[in-house]
């Protein structure tokens, strides 16, 4: 009786260690912030950029761009009561934006579309081939007026991916 607790006492100690482990090895992205958007219509232009959190430009904007950390998905959070419609591109400059497709890079399953629906008080991830083809930054024009939230180039969780328009 008395072994059999030690091994089990052995047991589960190791594996709380692994788990802790595990826990500090995998570490947060470095743009896994959140920034504040604001749908609607508006124009992209240089203001949109946000370059940390604690930057005010780019935030409560309806064209949002971002720097991505790696080649996760893009996290975003409606708030808002309704659905919010949004389109993901990848920029190589947020000082000269170009609009490049995110949706396919060599070697993978090609995304069907760059254009995406977040249902109301939801959290989605956008999936995306923005840091797959080299692109530097992430670029997101949220389409519906009336909506709002917040959103991440770069995801850290696990959440519904977006619905497709």
């Amino acid at each position: 009786m008395k072994n059999k607790f030690i091994k089990a006492f052995a047991i589960a100690s190791s594996v709380c260690a692994l788990m802790s482990f595990n826990c500090m090895t995998a570490s947060a992205v470095k743009n896994d912030w959140d920034s504040s958007w604001t749908g609607g219509t508006a124009v992209c232009n240089l203001n949109s950029y946000c370059s940390s959190k604690n930057d005010g430009d780019g935030r409560n904007r309806a064209c949002c761009i971002r720097d991505k950390g790696d080649t996760s998905s893009i996290y975003v959070y409606n708030k808002s009561s309704k659905a919010a419609e949004l389109t993901v591109w990848g920029e190589f400059s947020w000082q000269n934006p170009i609009r490049i497709d995110p949706t396919w890079c060599d070697g993978y399953t090609n995304i069907s579309t760059n254009k995406w629906s977040v249902p109301k008080n939801s959290q989605r991830f956008i999936p995306q081939y923005i840091g797959e083809r080299g692109l530097s930054y992430a670029h997101v024009h949220f389409s519906t007026s009336g909506t709002n939230g917040v959103w991440s180039a770069d995801s850290s969780g696990w959440y519904p991916n977006a619905d497709k328009k």
